[in-house]
């Protein structure tokens, strides 16, 4: 078998779908070696370093063009293995091009769709129907393109993670003096996109807690830009709990686990919305959890595929809650055992260990 895992991205860039490409890439390449290509756009030297991994760098023609007859052209060249190809991808419109040219030709080639949401349009049901494997970021999310498209559930592999715990290792563990944090205040964090989809991720209702929490406690916020700070600046110090905020914009990379390592508690306070709550599986569980940090997190069915026996939850949007469980947490001493069993549950995560899943999964198929 020989993946091709294509995606429409430019590298270098930061965004989470970025990374999670990015990380999972290296996590194929350990598991396949040469038996793998990566496509994608711009400068992918993160993979070029890797002298067994083919990339291709096609920065010199705008994906929307490309893709369409670089499949065609790629089937045609490789048309008597094709049946040892499968392409991997999440990518709606690279998933689209390839079920079209299959169709068209009667190409043998094989297709994984890699799903991290529903897109609410004709693309469910045509990219689920026309997939040979699809794998998903969790069971909700698998029950709900069995419901809209009524394909078969042998078809659908939910694979957790990943995360790499090399980021989050002893040595990497900064002060929070160093990260300009106060060292005399319990300081809950959040680390991540402060908006999806357009959508706010319940940081509304963690400033909003501070009115219920004494002073020592702080919030501190990492990933945003310049006017998401501004905005949620504005709505703290309407609340007066301005000077007990702390705002950074997006990091990349290890920036990122130490920031997360510097907190007290790690939050995912999202609201019972429909994306939170029936796909976007928040990839920062595992960053959380690799972190060795108490999480405290909205008690909605899809998180709690993983969080449930490992962290402690709150009533979603109920800022009042939320600051009752994070007095039970210190009260509790940061509940340790919950960090600890986290963190021996990572081994599955890991982006090495998600690759191997849905290798084997697309083999046994």
């Amino acid at each position: 078998m020989r993946l091709v895992y294509i995606t429409g991205k430019t590298y270098p860039g930061n965004t989470a779908d970025h990374h999670y490409i990015r990380q999972l890439a290296l996590g194929f390449s350990s598991v396949l070696g040469g038996n793998m290509q990566f496509v994608a756009q711009g400068n992918i030297d993160f993979l070029n370093k890797e002298s067994i991994i083919q990339t291709i760098n096609i920065s010199w023609l705008k994906n929307s063009i490309f893709f369409f007859f670089w499949i065609l052209f790629f089937a045609i060249k490789n048309f008597k293995n094709l049946n040892d190809i499968v392409f991997f991808s999440n990518d709606s419109y690279i998933l689209s091009i390839l079920i079209i040219w299959r169709k068209i030709f009667n190409f043998k080639y094989k297709i994984c769709s890699d799903w991290h949401h529903l897109f609410h349009d004709f693309r469910d049901k045509f990219i689920a129907v026309n997939s040979d494997e699809i794998v998903t970021t969790s069971k909700k999310l698998k029950e709900n393109i069995i419901k809209i498209t009524k394909i078969s559930p042998s078809k659908i592999a939910t694979i957790y993670g990943g995360v790499d715990l090399n980021l989050y290792s002893m040595d990497k563990i900064v002060s929070k003096k160093s990260l300009g944090l106060p060292e005399d205040k319990i300081i809950i964090g959040y680390v991540g996109l402060f908006k999806t989809l357009g959508l706010e991720k319940g940081i509304l209702t963690m400033i909003s807690s501070l009115k219920h929490l004494p002073d020592k406690f702080m919030v501190a916020f990492v990933g945003g830009t310049d006017n998401e700070i501004k905005e949620y600046k504005k709505f703290a110090d309407s609340l007066g709990v301005k000077e007990r905020c702390i705002f950074w914009g997006r990091k990349i990379g290890g920036d990122v686990a130490k920031y997360q390592m510097a907190m007290d508690i790690l939050a995912i306070p999202y609201p019972d919305k429909p994306h939170f709550r029936e796909s976007g599986f928040p990839m920062k569980v595992y960053e959380y959890m690799a972190s060795k940090k108490p999480i405290l997190y909205s008690k909605l069915d899809l998180v709690e595929e993983v969080l449930s026996d490992c962290a402690i939850g709150f009533i979603a949007g109920d800022a009042v809650d939320f600051s009752l469980k994070i007095k039970d947490i210190v009260e509790n001493n940061f509940y340790p055992e919950f960090v600890s069993k986290a963190y021996l549950k990572l081994d599955q995560y890991t982006w090495k260990s998600k690759a191997s899943y849905i290798i084997d999964f697309i083999k046994q198929k």
